[in-house]
């Protein structure tokens, strides 16, 4: 079944080296994009801003994007590391 997007359609994992976006790929099929639409902050002439169509992961059908930690810049998304 169809719908339209919903916040719980984009998850966050932070791992130790990088840190990683999922997307739901159906809602953005629904609204009328495709995984080749979905580009981090306009950046579009770099391939690592562009996501990864992930049949394997669960739930199933996610656009996947990967950003190692060790770069402070990446698709131009800030990244600061602060103490506790």
């Amino acid at each position: 079944m169809y719908r339209r997007p919903e916040y719980t359609d984009i998850s966050v994992e932070c791992g130790t080296t990088s840190i990683s976006l999922f997307i739901l790929l159906c809602p953005v099929v629904f609204t009328g994009y495709n995984e080749s639409d979905l580009i981090l902050n306009e950046v579009s002439n770099n391939p690592q801003c562009e996501g990864t169509y992930d049949k394997s992961a669960s739930p199933p059908y996610v656009v996947r994007f990967n950003f190692p930690l060790n770069m402070s810049d990446a698709c131009g998304s800030v990244f600061k590391v602060s103490g506790w």
